[in-house]
């Protein structure tokens, strides 16, 4: 399952990265400063973040998770009777404090994204 625009905002902000409005223009920043992209119309916000790949969960989400106490588990199942590959994530802290978040997906990063997405739900509340 794909994330919505909306989750794939919230992912990102969670991150660090910012969208601001300057001028009738909206501009993303990384969390380092640097400003990545800007559109004029509000329907292409979703795109002014990197994608949710491999790289930039590992590059972003990844060293957060660390600082937070967290540690991640990816593995990948295939036998030569399943006719889809099966990826999975799990995302648990140092401390017991109720178990991993755990997520399967055909895609690597889906999964793992949906293991993070879990850890953020929790962290809003």
């Amino acid at each position: 399952m794909k994330p919505t625009d909306e989750q794939i905002k919230e992912f990102w902000e969670w991150c660090g990265w910012s969208i601001y409005q300057d001028i009738g223009r909206w501009h993303s920043i990384r969390p380092d400063g640097t400003r990545y992209m800007g559109t004029t119309d509000e329907k292409f916000l979703p795109l002014l973040f990197e994608p949710l790949d491999l790289n930039n969960l590992f590059k972003y989400a990844v060293p957060k998770l660390f600082e937070m106490g967290y540690w991640i588990k990816t593995s990948h199942q295939h036998s030569m009777y399943d006719v889809v590959d099966s990826h999975s994530a799990e995302v648990g802290q140092h401390k017991f404090t109720g178990g991993g978040k755990f997520s399967c997906q055909e895609n690597p990063a889906l999964a793992l994204f949906w293991a993070i997405w879990e850890v953020i739900k929790d962290d809003k509340t």
